[in-house]
């Protein structure tokens, strides 16, 4: 495997008032190029010797600008505001060998936005209203001719809400709102992939986006704070297999099911004594998904639980040392049933002339336990996995804080969801 990856970004801003109202600007242009070349060898008593060489190629680019407006309003503030993007992206599968077929896709999507947030402070509460709404058009193209079945529109709505209080070393707060989460561009792909003879891989483009309705509440207390949360992901994207109709092998890609729950909570302190100053994170989490319905083998809901303890030692303003633990018991994740990990690590830095030098050296997986074990429990067919990735390791990090002090950039960027789709 030969991956490269490189990418471009310009942005721009303005950021001012006209009398009292205020404006924020934002434009953006993303440049993303993907490379990934594999090659593998495959021998076998019965079926013989044979090599396969692939590549992958993902060339996209994304224009977006953002207008925000705030404007006094009563006791609050009311901004209002438009995003719109643009994107393209183009992607190339080759086979040599023509196992599977190579593939051109191109994928034209563009998003208009229009929202609206007001925001009102009544002594020590706070309150938030708002609502996005969002117009999609995609095209999508399949060797140069588009494909109807699979171009898109959408028209959506998305509402908010957040209440907060602060009172003295209290805080509270409440949201409740609704977003969507749309499928990468190569999750859209209409690529298969070939990685043994008993296992493909690829892309779907009938795949639709998830609705997700959010509920979290929080709750911080000087040095301790809590959140309990819960989501409604309608549509859910899952990756998951089964067996490719007509065919003897496995096939992986994502596909939508019809909703799926999620409850979770944390508890964060960070407490300083002294030149001590931990920050330690535990963390639940459980799906309500019922992986049987749609064809798994097995029902997945056990829950995760898992801790992050970073102890870290502030030994001076410019020296400090940490050792982290994390542990994390058996889970269910979609159609995955991970097992148990831990790992531990070190840490030390230090600062130079006013931190425009930093020297890092860490020690990560000392004892060389966070390995990956888990059982995939598709859709009639499943995999386990249990290796080592290599993960324990020393490093050295220089890093050298150009120009910090005197950056002025205080935008905000466009598109910066629809760039990580990218």
């Amino acid at each position: 495997m030969k991956p490269f990856l490189s990418s471009h970004q310009a942005d721009i801003y303005y950021v001012g008032k006209v009398g009292q109202v205020g404006v924020d600007f934002n434009a953006t242009y993303y440049a993303i190029k993907n490379r990934r070349n594999d090659e593998g060898f495959e021998s076998s008593k019965e079926l013989g010797y044979q090599e396969i060489h692939s590549s992958n190629r993902q060339n996209s680019d994304m224009w977006a600008g953002k207008l925000v407006v705030n404007i006094p309003l009563w006791k609050g503030n009311m901004s209002v505001g438009t995003e719109l993007s643009k994107t393209d992206s183009h992607g190339t599968f080759l086979n040599e060998e023509q196992l599977v077929p190579s593939t051109k896709t191109d994928i034209h999507e563009r998003n208009i936005a229009g929202f609206a947030q007001y925001g009102l402070v009544l002594s020590k509460w706070t309150v938030g209203l708002g609502v996005r709404y969002e117009n999609i058009v995609r095209d999508y193209l399949s060797d140069g001719v588009k494909q109807d079945d699979v171009s898109r529109k959408y028209n959506n709505f998305f509402p908010n809400l957040s209440v907060s209080c602060n009172k003295g070393n209290w805080y509270w707060q409440l949201n409740i709102n609704e977003k969507i989460h749309r499928p990468s561009y190569r999750q859209l792909g209409n690529f298969m992939q070939y990685d043994n003879r008993f296992l493909y891989e690829g892309g779907n483009p009938t795949l639709q986006p998830e609705k997700v309705l959010n509920v979290e509440a929080m709750m911080i207390y000087k040095w301790l704070n809590v959140s309990i949360g819960y989501k409604y992901l309608k549509d859910v994207m899952e990756w998951t297999k089964y067996i490719y109709p007509g065919k003897e092998f496995a096939y992986n890609t994502s596909l939508n099911f019809n909703h799926k729950q999620l409850l979770y909570a944390s508890v964060n302190v960070s407490p300083r004594f002294g030149i001590f100053r931990p920050t330690w994170k535990i963390n639940y989490s459980q799906q309500f998904f019922d992986t049987e319905k749609y064809g798994s083998s097995k029902a997945l809901g056990k829950p995760l639980l898992s801790c992050s303890l970073d102890n870290h030692f502030a030994l001076s303003e410019t020296i400090g040392v940490a050792m982290n633990f994390y542990a994390a018991t058996s889970n269910a994740d979609g159609f995955l049933m991970q097992k148990s990990s831990y790992s531990v690590n070190l840490r030390f830095y230090k600062s130079f002339a006013n931190r425009t030098w930093i020297i890092y050296l860490s020690a990560n997986d000392i004892l060389k336990t966070a390995k990956e074990r888990w059982t995939m429990y598709g859709l009639g067919s499943g995999t386990t996995k249990d290796c080592y990735n290599y993960t324990r390791n020393v490093s050295l990090q220089v890093t050298y804080n150009f120009n910090a002090k005197r950056s002025k950039y205080k935008g905000t960027g466009a598109g910066n969801e629809e760039k990580s789709r990218l």
